[in-house]
């Protein structure tokens, strides 16, 4: 083996090291997250708005419409509307394919909302490994929870 030969099978190693520790890293904080929301879905995102937060005018809101493709944990709906809260011009993206999110519970009657984003962190890839974890996460919770951790 040559020494480029043995430095290219060390950088793959280190890669395939990476890579392992990143999906473990994503699974267990995909786990954490549906344990502490009441809210966990693949959905498909058909729309955004944005509208200005006339309480804080450093603030927006993206309100995000989605249809539901698999419920995963709460009450089971088929579409939703959720709201997430930005800081001023930051862009509203709608991925192209679903998503997993893990959201919060809480009606805002002014933004025609029943849901709201977390944070960073509530949104993950709908691979069938990560639709697993969410899957196991929501049937090892607590279905009288009533006080959610990323919800406060």
């Amino acid at each position: 083996m040559t020494a480029l030969t043995a430095g290219l099978c060390a950088c793959s190693q280190r890669n395939q090291l990476e890579h392992v520790a990143l999906d473990e890293a994503q699974q267990q904080a995909l786990y954490i997250a549906v344990r502490q929301t009441p809210f966990s879905a693949v959905v498909k995102i058909t729309q955004v708005q944005t509208q200005h937060d006339h309480h804080e005018p450093e603030m927006q809101w993206h309100i995000y419409t989605a249809e539901v493709q698999q419920m995963i944990r709460g009450t089971p709906t088929r579409s939703l509307r959720f709201a997430m809260a930005v800081e001023q011009g930051e862009d509203a993206l709608i991925p192209d394919y679903p998503v997993l999110l893990t959201l919060c519970q809480g009606p805002n009657p002014q933004l025609g909302t029943h849901y709201y984003w977390p944070g960073t962190g509530a949104q993950f890839d709908a691979s069938a490994q990560l639709k697993q974890v969410a899957i196991s996460a929501a049937s090892e919770a607590d279905q009288a929870q009533v006080h959610f951790a990323q919800c406060d």
